[in-house]
């Protein structure tokens, strides 16, 4: 497949009915949010063209000098990556590589990789998608231009500050939808998106009709964790939690699936990075708990929520008049930051739990006679 494909007219005739039956499976209410998703997120650039699996117009027109010529340019060695994750020798699978790919040499002439497009701050930045069997939901992203890193400790360093940052968020935005607010989840998360898009992502889903003032009860969160530091404390709980989720990935490593392994590396490369063991995590993280301070914490969630565009799209499963309007206006007006979002907790040790009282009185007892029978259940004994 990857040397010397068959791409007759025969195979080629044989494989688009394939491919058009994907296209039109792959139809539907999710793929026209994700396609409306990707255009108004990446606006200007390649990414917001189209999904990768093509149109039907394109597919029609697929001729297999079309696709030799693809073939020739794009499946080089030069531009190729072999993963290999799971138990094995590492010498061996150096010698499969050089017994199955040493002899591989591109023909004709090689692609040149194409300008991915900058982040725009003149396009549109608010969209409304009608979807009568969707629930109602508001996507967002706040865009900044990605740029080539060097994979550094320092710079991953950063990446675990800015995780960290956004736990304590996100923590927080679990707290005020448990406490009342006008939203039933929300999230936020960090991507570096296909050499396109260093995005802070945003997910909402209202709790009722009111998209605005969940968006408003959102953002007004933000707005407090970009304003006010952290407290040592609302640090150290989130050191913990993180603390025990990577020494869960540490002790869960052996046992990984191979597949998942081998995708993190194909993503990290296609974004120019590298992947470290959940060890080397563990311990990097471990070594810098005197970097985790209020004052870097602010600064990282302020870098978080600072980009060149900020674009959100709604899904709702009802007609919104003026939408595009109402939700640029919800997106761009200020909001003042939450004041009683912050999670706190008291400490909590045996001397504050109320004393279970005095010890109770055995009213009347009565001798049981007779064998114990073999269909008893016990309390503890599992189908009770």
């Amino acid at each position: 497949m990857v040397q010397s494909p068959g791409l007759s007219i025969t195979a080629v005739n044989a494989e688009r009915p394939v491919v058009l039956a994907e296209l039109r499976e792959r139809a539907g209410p999710q793929s026209d949010v994700q396609n409306a998703t990707r255009e108004l997120f990446f606006a200007g650039q390649r990414l917001a063209e189209r999904a990768p699996i093509g149109t039907p117009e394109t597919l029609g027109a697929a001729t297999p000098q079309m696709l030799q010529l693809f073939h020739q340019r794009w499946y080089r060695p030069e531009m190729a990556v072999i993963v290999i994750a799971g138990d094995g020798d590492p010498a061996l699978f150096e010698e499969l590589l050089n017994k199955h790919f040493s002899q591989w040499q591109g023909k004709g002439e090689a692609g040149i990789i194409p300008d991915f497009g900058e982040v725009r701050d003149n396009a549109e930045i608010s969209r409304i998608v009608i979807e009568p069997t969707l629930p109602r939901f508001i996507s967002m992203v706040i865009a900044r231009p990605w740029e080539q890193v060097e994979d550094t400790i320092e710079y991953n360093q950063q990446i675990l500050i800015d995780l960290l940052a956004l736990q304590l968020i996100n923590r927080r935005l679990e707290a005020r939808a448990r406490a009342g607010g006008s939203y039933l989840q929300a999230s936020v998360g960090q991507d570096d998106v296909s050499r396109s898009v260093d995005g802070t992502f945003i997910n909402i889903i209202p709790l009722g009709d009111d998209w605005e003032a969940a968006l408003e009860d959102v953002r007004a969160v933000i707005a407090d964790a970009t304003t006010t530091a952290p407290s040592e404390q609302d640090i150290a709980r989130e050191i913990a939690e993180f603390d025990a989720a990577l020494a869960i990935g540490v002790e869960s490593y052996q046992t990984e699936a191979a597949r998942k392994q081998a995708d993190d590396i194909v993503n990290a490369v296609d974004i120019r990075e590298t992947i470290a063991t959940p060890q080397v995590a563990l311990d990097v993280f471990r070594a810098m708990r005197d970097m985790y301070t209020p004052e870097r914490l602010l600064g990282s969630t302020q870098k978080l929520f600072t980009g060149v565009a900020t674009r959100a799209l709604l899904t709702s499963p009802d007609v919104v008049d003026n939408g595009n309007v109402r939700l640029a206006q919800a997106l761009q007006r200020t909001v003042d930051a939450a004041s009683d979002v912050r999670v706190t907790q008291s400490d909590i040790g045996f001397e504050t739990l109320k004393k279970i009282g005095k010890k109770g009185a055995v009213l009347s007892t009565e001798k049981m006679t007779g064998s114990i029978s073999k269909n008893w259940c016990w309390p503890m004994a599992s189908g009770c």
